[in-house]
């Protein structure tokens, strides 16, 4: 039997769900531990199979919904493990979550996970680079979501008449092309013209995706955090 529990986390993620998904968000952060280090990951979730959450599954007393850097009780039931994506967990449609405050970004730079989904570079679609994992090799990674300190520039184009708007960076003697899921950098950047431009420093988090039909899964920017 589910025991219901809450979660304060900070969220590091607000993001869409890809195309390839049913539509509605992803929301995810770490576990604010009682002496304010950070915890595990949590990615709240619904019992729906690949199912973003709706905006009444995710939304405060007030009606708002959660922002990036947001300190938040969040209930849940139980966790809910699938595949690679272990930081998931059932939450508690009965109930709202709350607001408790912000985090400071002056504190997240201690918030940077060493280890993170990116270290399997085995795969690049046609307009991407190491921005997928088969998922055969997606099984055994412990790890979904992560938080990295990157020097960004954005990149839009189309892409089989789909406006795209791609993260590029370069981590651990890597280089990454990134689909961004933040939808505030791609209501910023849809509308501009086909290019580069530069974001400079800052914060990302990247979230594997679940399994596409192709049988990969897929790299994303989930956030972008910057002053």
């Amino acid at each position: 039997m589910a025991t219901l529990t809450v979660k304060r986390i900070v969220c590091l993620a607000s993001s869409r769900m890809p195309a390839r998904t049913p539509g509605g968000r992803c929301i995810a952060g770490r576990e604010l531990q009682a002496d304010g280090r950070p915890g595990p990951w949590v990615r709240p979730i619904n019992g729906r199979d690949n199912a973003g959450l709706t905006p009444s599954e995710s939304r405060y007393e007030n009606g708002s919904t959660p922002r990036l850097l947001d300190v938040m009780d969040v209930p849940v039931l139980n966790a809910h493990p699938k595949s690679h994506q272990r930081e998931n967990w059932l939450l508690d449609p009965n109930r709202r979550w709350a607001k408790v405050g912000s985090a400071s970004l002056d504190d997240l730079p201690n918030w940077v996970d060493e280890f993170d989904p990116l270290c399997v570079n085995q795969s690049s679609s046609s307009k991407g680079r190491n921005d997928r994992v088969h998922t055969s090799y997606a099984n055994s990674i412990n790890s979904s979501l992560c938080l990295i300190k990157v020097n960004l520039k954005v990149w839009v184009f189309d892409y089989y008449n789909r406006r795209t708007v791609q993260g590029r960076f370069r981590h651990g003697g890597t280089d990454y092309w990134l689909r961004v899921t933040d939808p505030n950098y791609e209501q910023k950047y849809n509308w501009r013209r086909d290019g580069c431009y530069h974001i400079g420093e800052c914060l990302v988090t990247i979230s594997l995706a679940g399994a596409h039909t192709d049988g990969y899964c897929y790299k994303l920017i989930a956030a972008i955090i910057k002053p």
